[in-house]
């Protein structure tokens, strides 16, 4: 069985391994607990050998668990560039919508591409939005529509500015 002195003599090289997968303090610590709470919960099915070996397995394991959760679940991107939690700039995941998210953008029609690209940065109504763009009122509505719909159905997603 796994001994509080076997978690002691791994701590070290756990805390080194923790920060190479998550590359930042705060998530390395968390990851450190979960990994610690998961295995002393799990201690009965360690049987004996490197119990660093069997720390490192149960670490990689409640660290992939994490990512595939945090993936999974739509998260708020923040604006701020010099706001501290940056994980998800750095996700694979992230960019990969990203990427989607443009090349949907660009096989849209030019007029339903220019209303959704222009709703979502400008400040004017509607009304100030179609006579910049030299769209009639009605136009300028329909692409919207249309093309907010459009990334709905191919993300979906409720709220598409």
């Amino acid at each position: 069985m796994l001994t509080e002195a076997d978690i002691r003599g791994a701590l070290p090289a756990l805390q080194k391994y923790a920060r190479k997968l998550t590359r930042r303090v705060f998530d390395a610590e968390d990851l450190i607990q979960d990994t610690l709470t998961h295995a002393w919960a799990k201690r009965a099915r360690y049987h004996g050998g490197d119990a660093r070996t069997w720390l490192f397995t149960v670490m990689h394991n409640v660290y992939v668990s994490e990512v595939r959760r945090i993936s999974a679940k739509p998260r708020a991107v923040n604006s701020d560039p010099s706001a501290e939690d940056s994980t998800l700039v750095d996700a694979p995941f992230f960019r990969l919508m990203v990427r989607d998210f443009e090349r949907e953008l660009q096989s849209m029609p030019e007029g339903m591409r220019q209303a959704v690209m222009f709703a979502a940065v400008s400040t004017d109504d509607y009304v100030g939005m179609a006579a910049r763009l030299k769209m009639n009122l009605g136009t300028f509505r329909s692409r919207l529509s249309r093309g907010r719909q459009r990334l709905r159905e191919r993300f979906n997603t409720a709220a598409v500015y």
